[in-house]
């Protein structure tokens, strides 16, 4: 199945576009704000008071394919959930975020020089930090080691099936694996993302 496919496959879902996208859309919005209001109370003072998110260059240990997840983002107030497809190869890495219709809202590429980002919603998102988000919790420890520096107040964490990022010693981003799903918690903006990996595709 190509990648055109996979997307026009997730188009016929349902017809719930309009109800899904607005409460998409407002998850996103209070992500940020929460973000934004929590940072001031961490690092009072500092210059940078949430930090820049990280990208990451395609990684030559992780294997090229097509990951189709289910997301699931969870707020204090509300939960909504939305599709990605994952586009892994050691040259590029690409998604696109589409509602449970199967309307894509956020296009995005990254090969480790040029990012781009096509953000269809109309609505402004956090696109560089759902990227890195993703990016923290699948590649290798060697490449989160590389990029997240000491010198720019980042202290990494490494246990079994678990990954902690600290920013000037605040807890940043914390993943968990379990066999069932991969959870990824935001504690500097309150949210957090689950995600299920329903299917992959091996790419030649």
């Amino acid at each position: 199945m190509g990648y055109k496919q996979s997307i026009c496959k997730h188009s016929k879902a349902s017809s719930c576009v309009g109800s899904v996208m607005p409460k998409v859309m407002k998850l996103f919005h209070l992500a940020v704000l929460c973000l934004m209001l929590s940072a001031c109370s961490f690092f009072p003072g500092h210059q940078r008071q949430t930090p820049a998110p990280v990208l990451l260059a395609p990684s030559s240990e992780l294997l090229p394919q097509i990951l189709k997840q289910h997301l699931t983002l969870t707020s204090a107030k509300q939960s909504d959930s939305f599709i990605a497809i994952l586009r892994l190869t050691h040259t590029q890495t690409s998604m696109v975020a589409l509602t449970l219709a199967g309307q894509p809202f956020l296009n995005q590429s990254y090969d480790g020089q040029l990012w781009q980002s096509q953000n269809l919603s109309g609505q402004p998102l956090p696109e560089k930090e759902i990227f890195s988000m993703m990016q923290f919790a699948l590649w290798p420890k060697a490449s989160l080691q590389k990029n997240y520096l000491k010198e720019n107040g980042w202290k990494l964490e490494f246990k079994k099936n678990e990954r902690v990022a600290y920013y000037y010693e605040q807890p940043y981003l914390v993943v968990k694996r379990s066999k069932s799903n991969t959870n990824i918690e935001h504690k500097m903006g309150h949210y957090q993302v689950t995600i299920n990996t329903f299917e992959t595709e091996p790419l030649r």
